[in-house]
C-alpha cells in the first residue's frame, strides 16, 4: 500500500493568518489541508488557536509539559472563550493495568476536562502527546462532537520508573455555534507549559 504524502499546490487566496493550503493524498484520494498554527511560544501560561471559519476536520495535536510540581498537570479544553456549563465528557483511561471511566454531563467544570500534560516532576525530556478531533466544527446549528486521544509515561524522576498512563475522551460542546477559538490552559492557576511544549492545527476544507 502506498504511504501518504503531502503535495503542495498552487497559491491560493486565504483569510486565515497561517501558511497557505497543501493537499494530503492517500490511495489517489486528494484532501486540501491548512495549516491554522505551529506553535506557541513558550514558556506559556495558556495556548490559543483562533480558527478559521472553513472547512469539515479541526485537527489539534502536539505534546506538554508544565511546571507544575507534580508527575502530572489536568488540562481544561474550552471553546469560543464558553466557561459555562455547556461542556459534557466521558474519559476512559488506564494507568499501568488499572482502567478508569468518569463521566460529566452538563457538569460545573466551564470546560472539558480532557488530558494530562506531564508535569515538572516527570521524568527529563518527558511530555505528553495528544490529539483532538473535531468534525464540522464550522457548522452553525449544531452541538459540536469530539474526539481526544492521549499518553504520557508515568513515574518521576527516572523514565521507566512508573506505568505508562493513556486514554480516550469523547465529549460535546452545546451552545451549536461555529468554533471560531480553541483554549488549552492547565487546571491549577498560576502553572505554565514550559518550553519544549508544541502544539499543531490543521484544517481539512
Amino acid at each position: 500500500m502506498p504511504l501518504p504524502r503531502v503535495l503542495p499546490v498552487p497559491p491560493q487566496p486565504s483569510a486565515s493568518t497561517g501558511p497557505l493550503p497543501t493537499t494530503f493524498v492517500s490511495n489517489s484520494l486528494s484532501i486540501p489541508i491548512e495549516r491554522v498554527q505551529i506553535s506557541t511560544i513558550f514558556p506559556s501560561a495558556s495556548i490559543q488557536i483562533s480558527i478559521p471559519q472553513r472547512g469539515t476536520l479541526l485537527w489539534i495535536f502536539g505534546q506538554l509539559r508544565t511546571d507544575q510540581a507534580a508527575g502530572f498537570t489536568e488540562n481544561a479544553l474550552r471553546f469560543n472563550g464558553d466557561a459555562g456549563n455547556n461542556y459534557a465528557d466521558q474519559r476512559m483511561s488506564a494507568s499501568g493495568a488499572v482502567q478508569a471511566d468518569q463521566e460529566d454531563i452538563g457538569g460545573a467544570n466551564g470546560f472539558i476536562r480532557n488530558f494530562w500534560a506531564a508535569g515538572a516532576n516527570a521524568a527529563a525530556a518527558t511530555y505528553n502527546l495528544f490529539q483532538i478531533w473535531i468534525p464540522f466544527f464550522a457548522e452553525p446549528n449544531t452541538n459540536k462532537q469530539l474526539m481526544i486521544s492521549w499518553e504520557i509515561a508515568g513515574g518521576t524522576g527516572t523514565f521507566g520508573a512508573g506505568n505508562m498512563h493513556s486514554g480516550e475522551n469523547r465529549a460535546i460542546w452545546s451552545p451549536g455555534a461555529p468554533i471560531n477559538s480553541v483554549s488549552i490552559t492547565p487546571v491549577p492557576g498560576g502553572v505554565s507549559y514550559v518550553g519544549g511544549s508544541r502544539v499543531a492545527a490543521y484544517v481539512l476544507l
